[in-house]
């Protein structure tokens, strides 16, 4: 069974420049009708990220974004 939160990002810190930059991202869980299913179990997240390169960019504070968290099998199971 997948789970979608709903997560906005809230600060941004950066470390460094050009090939050597990197940018941890803190996102925090929204509310509203289609994060219905986490806010019930879970009302509140924090998830932290760190990217490198320009992949933070895409990270823009106070827009909306989606992750869904689906189970993986474990590594020995391939």
């Amino acid at each position: 069974m997948a789970i979608r939160a709903k997560l906005c990002p809230v600060q941004k810190t950066e470390i460094g420049t050009g090939d050597d930059r990197q940018v941890t991202v803190r996102l925090s869980a929204v509310g509203g009708p289609e994060n219905m299913e986490w806010a019930r179990w879970t009302p509140s997240a924090t998830f932290d990220i760190s990217l490198k390169g320009d992949l933070a960019d895409r990270f823009e504070i106070g827009k909306n974004y989606y992750v869904d968290f689906t189970e993986a099998p474990d590594a020995a199971a391939g």
